[in-house]
């Protein structure tokens, strides 16, 4: 059985259930052997058995000595590997040289994991490090590209992608611009792999919406400005305040920084100053939800707005999960079209809105609140989010490729 070394830096983040979810998968699925390693340790919680083969790792003061002899030892690979990096890194000379050594570190301290490949998330420059730690042991890696990490934190993509033996980029629009970046055109090593989640987690139902009574409007995402949280509060505010809607909003969202913090304080100052605050729900107060409360916060809410952007940093959402797990509950959508939304949604299976404007929000909002076949959008929906984002379907495909 091919032994697979999980690189993960931090496991498990709430935000990044995605990753939990599929090196879970393939570890209950015992198709491949699996093994973690990690900088630190998450918050979100993992399972007691997955737990057993995670292992935390950091460099020390304690493994100079180890790493000497290991680097002495192994030099000609290690000189091998630094002229390969050196012709193709497109970092200077100092960060090349930062991230060489660190990679030394780290190769001596993985020569302790028995595996076959290493499966590193994140195109940034962590797999960097662990790339050509990799390498150093002679042994094959693959990478796991995302969003943020493609469009803001990009490194040595084009040595990564020479090197790999494939990458696998999670959504359409960071696939493309992976490609351009890289000029990979062409190359096979490069493919589309969504993430997915588990339909029977969420329960499907029919919703019944009705203007005269309470409207349950749920929103799961970070306090982040490509979240576009202040344009669906204002809709909210205005769609209760001028159109005589009874709409409580719950926001799912961590406030971990202090920038988020301040964020979120921007979105109850809204509704404090509309006299709405009682209207919006921020469950666990900026710290998340468990993955086990999820089920039953979607199955209480009756429609789900996306407000995403853009962000003005360059940041891009792929296919965010709350979006999926909207699909699998059965409840209607309004989104924005920002990052790779498109990949799934469309007009024909939920109400898409422009960025940044309140206003589309509110006509989008009344349109479905009046929309009498509003179940086909909501099963067509469902059917190709199940065509596309099945979580089975998609880690066979990445034991496919991790096998090959």
């Amino acid at each position: 059985m091919k032994k697979v070394l999980f690189v993960i830096p931090t496991f498990s983040n709430l935000s990044e259930t995605f990753i939990y979810r599929e090196v879970n998968s393939i570890f209950e699925r015992k198709k491949l052997e699996v093994l973690v390693v990690s900088l630190s340790k998450g918050k979100a919680k993992i399972s007691n058995d997955l737990e057993k083969i995670v292992s935390y790792i950091n460099i020390n003061i304690d493994d100079f000595i180890p790493t000497l002899s290991f680097s002495m030892k192994n030099f000609k690979i290690i000189f091998k590997i630094f002229h390969r990096y050196y012709k193709s890194s497109d970092q200077n000379s100092f960060k090349l040289l930062k991230i060489f050594i660190k990679a030394i570190f780290y190769s001596q301290k993985l020569s302790k994991y028995d595996f076959d490949i290493a499966h590193i998330h994140f195109v940034s420059e962590f797999s960097s490090v662990f790339c050509l730690a990799t390498l150093i042991l002679n042994k094959e890696f693959s990478i796991s590209g995302h969003a943020k990490d493609i469009y803001l934190e990009p490194c040595d993509l084009k040595f990564k992608a020479k090197n790999a033996k494939f990458i696998s980029i999670c959504n359409t629009r960071a696939f493309v611009k992976f490609i351009e970046l890289t000029g990979g055109k062409g190359r096979k090593n490069i493919v589309l792999a969504f993430h997915g989640i588990d339909p029977n987690v969420f329960q499907f139902k029919k919703r019944k919406l009705n203007f005269n009574k309470k409207i349950n409007v749920l929103t799961d995402a970070r306090f982040t400005e490509k979240k576009g949280l202040e344009f669906l509060s204002q809709a909210v505010v205005m769609l209760n305040k001028d159109y005589n809607f009874d709409i409580e909003l719950t926001i799912i969202g961590l406030a971990s920084t202090e920038n988020q913090k301040m964020y979120m304080n921007l979105i109850k100052d809204m509704f404090k100053e509309s006299g709405l605050y009682s209207k919006l729900h921020i469950p666990g107060g900026g710290n998340g939800v468990s993955q086990e409360d999820l089920p039953t916060i979607y199955n209480n809410s009756d429609v789900f707005i996306f407000s995403g952007v853009d962000a003005s940093d360059g940041d891009l959402d792929g296919v965010p999960n709350c979006l999926l797990q909207a699909a699998f509950s059965g409840i209607p959508v309004i989104t924005t079209t920002s990052g790779s939304i498109s990949d799934l949604f469309n007009e024909k299976n939920s109400y898409i809105v422009n960025q940044r404007d309140p206003l589309d929000i509110i006509d989008k909002f009344n349109d479905l609140i009046l929309n009498k076949e509003l179940d086909k959008k909501i099963n067509l929906l469902y059917t190709k989010s199940l065509e596309s984002f099945s979580l089975d379907k998609n880690i066979e495909y990445l034991e496919k490729l991790l096998k090959s």
